[in-house]
């Protein structure tokens, strides 16, 4: 047998294993750092791997339409967990898992650096005192769309179209906005937790009336593998949970001496 031909069996067979001992899942972008943590923990804890892709939950549902091979999903808008059914995907397990928030963040290079509070920044905005403010794309990812809920709540949606910057999700939100090349931008209070966001700027928090609920769904479709079934669990765990707290995440559920109950699929 010639011998790139037995190379090419054993890489094959190779990565037929790591497949099946490997974890899977794709995370709106908003909850990127906090899973990540969680995931690690999880492969410490099991050594099993994980492999973690993030973006805006609009893009990963027309992925797994077209079949892309996620088998976890963390969506931060149930209306993709109804585009997946409606296109008869097979979801075989659904969790109402954790609630998010907004708020404005407002770099140190602005000119609205001095404000102090949330009222003051509005009002700058609606002044027209800024340059560029950046939020995700609302038509793609759900922290996109609170954001621009939150704006007309606040009455600025009519501002000039100009000084609006969108991006791809709510991630990259966040990098443009402390990158100090925007004035200010609405991020996830989750990456407002982050050291690296807290140093670059201050943080408003936006309140939850002005815009639809973030409830984030965690989901199992059809193929997962015994590796990400045990992800899944340990994704609903006390530890978890408790991780996802300090990211400034609301849990969904009910935590009983370490277990957690979601909403199962029907």
């Amino acid at each position: 047998m010639p011998k790139y031909f037995l190379l090419l069996i054993i890489t094959l067979i190779a990565s037929n294993v790591w497949a099946a001992d490997s974890a899977r899942i794709a995370v709106a972008s908003n909850m990127s750092q906090a899973i990540s943590d969680i995931a690690q923990i999880f492969q410490q804890d099991t050594n099993i791997r994980t492999q973690l892709t993030s973006g805006s939950s609009g893009n990963f549902a027309r992925q797994i339409i077209q079949g892309a091979p996620y088998s976890l999903f963390l969506s931060a808008d149930k209306k993709y967990v109804d585009l997946l059914r409606a296109n008869d995907i097979e979801i075989v397990k659904q969790v109402q898992y954790v609630r998010g928030r907004i708020g404005l963040f407002v770099s140190k290079t602005s000119e609205l650096s001095r404000v102090r509070d949330l009222k003051s920044v509005i009002k700058k905005l609606y002044h027209g005192n800024f340059n560029r403010l950046v939020i995700a794309n609302p038509m793609h990812a759900p922290y996109g769309l609170a954001s621009e809920q939150a704006l007309q709540s606040a009455g600025l949606w009519v501002i000039e179209k100009h000084r609006f910057l969108l991006a791809e999700n709510a991630a990259q939100a966040t990098q443009i906005t402390v990158s100090g090349n925007v004035d200010l931008g609405i991020i996830s209070a989750s990456h407002a937790h982050l050291q690296k966001v807290q140093t670059r700027g201050q943080f408003f928090l936006i309140p939850e009336q002005w815009h639809q609920p973030l409830q984030q769904y965690l989901l199992v479709l059809k193929g997962a593998n015994e590796a990400e079934m045990k992800l899944f669990k340990y994704l609903q765990s006390k530890q978890a949970q408790l991780l996802l707290k300090i990211y400034g995440y609301t849990p969904s559920l009910l935590i009983e001496e370490g277990e957690a109950y979601g909403l199962a699929s029907p």
